[in-house]
């Protein structure tokens, strides 16, 4: 919710909103960052740009490991 607002204020070209877009996003992707690291037993990462794009990326330690993980995504599938 607050990142749609955000968003809003950044159409606008406010100095003030764009401000606010890039002190927002740490504090909302610690918290998800943290989640997902949790439930995939991995060191979670988010990278991002100015734009709020960017990329997740979840390593993986051996072939073992990385199919443990393409199961866990299997599973929310269904």
């Amino acid at each position: 919710v607050q990142l749609h607002q955000l968003k809003g204020a950044n159409n606008s070209k406010s100095k003030v909103g764009k401000l606010a877009v890039r002190q927002q996003f740490p504090d909302d992707f610690d918290a998800l960052k943290e989640h997902l690291s949790a439930y995939f037993q991995a060191d979670v990462q988010f990278s991002y740009n100015k734009r709020g794009k960017g990329k997740i990326t979840i390593p993986f330690d051996s072939p073992e490991d990385l199919e443990r993980i393409i199961v866990m995504f299997d599973k929310m599938q269904k």
